[in-house]
């Protein structure tokens, strides 16, 4: 599936924000186990680990993350 925006484009965009790079780290798979979406989807649920684990807010217009952790931020307002 090609994605709807340009990859190069938004990897130009964090680098000129000075957006770090969010490595995983143990501290992120130790909070995969208990995290719980209404889908499977492995890479969201890394996501929302990485975010619980670091205290961050997660940026998605994505509406199961929306409904279901509370750090989450709507990207399409």
């Amino acid at each position: 599936m090609k994605a709807p925006y340009d990859i190069e484009e938004i990897a130009e965009g964090a680098e000129k924000s000075n957006f770090l790079d969010l490595d995983i780290e143990n501290r992120h798979i130790v909070i995969l186990a208990k995290v719980q979406l209404p889908h499977r989807d492995p890479w969201d649920s890394m996501l929302v680990a990485q975010a619980q684990s670091d205290a961050l807010h997660l940026l998605t217009a994505d509406r199961k993350i929306l409904d279901h952790f509370d750090r989450s931020i709507d990207a399409t307002k």
